[in-house]
């Protein structure tokens, strides 16, 4: 590496830390390092949330692996395929492998409030998903924001959640009344 670079990168570094030291000092760091097993874990587990690939051609930008959003989210590559299968994740194939846009993400993993609407508006003017993908990297001829932009946008204006089920949401079901007492002797 040449010295040029390497200056480069230790500006970078140097940079990261000093922007990450204020969140870190509101974090309660001994329970992080428990949940997290030691210092290591807790920095694997901040690095896994840095989308591991950036695409040019078509500009899809910043993406994620199927292994690194499973990493990130932290379920299986499975899990990540069943998510997307069901709709629920947006993916285009790049070099036979699909990629996640980071951009439909927010700061925990879910998918941004907007992100389906965006979707709706863009069939109109799209054929296929890289085409949608390049289409959320293009500015708007009026504002002169893409749309990824005005995601992150409404992001930061607290939008509501998207209608989607997220990992966490937990449904509740009651069970039926008993209402025969000797039915329920029988099934002792």
């Amino acid at each position: 590496m040449s010295q040029v670079r390497t200056e480069q990168t230790a500006r970078t570094a140097a940079e990261l830390v000093a922007a990450l030291l204020p969140a870190i000092a509101r974090m309660d760091l001994a329970r992080a390092v428990e949940l997290h097993g030691s210092v290591v874990g807790v920095a694997d587990r901040m690095i896994s949330t840095i989308p591991d690939l950036a695409i040019a051609d078509p500009p899809v930008g910043a993406a994620y692996s199927t292994a690194a959003l499973a990493r990130w989210k932290q379920i299986s590559r499975q899990g990540v395929f069943a998510q997307y299968r069901a709709g629920r994740l947006f993916a285009v194939l790049h070099l036979g492998k699909l990629v996640f846009p980071s951009c439909q993400f927010d700061s925990i993993g879910d998918q941004l409030p907007r992100f389906g609407e965006l979707l709706s508006e863009a069939s109109e003017d799209v054929t296929d998903l890289a085409g949608f993908a390049s289409w959320l990297h293009t500015a708007r001829p009026r504002s002169g924001t893409t749309p990824s932009e005005e995601l992150r946008a409404s992001a930061r204006r607290g939008a509501t959640r998207s209608t989607l089920p997220t990992r966490s949401e937990l449904t509740v079901i009651q069970p039926p009344a008993r209402t025969n007492p000797t039915s329920e002797r029988a099934c002792r």
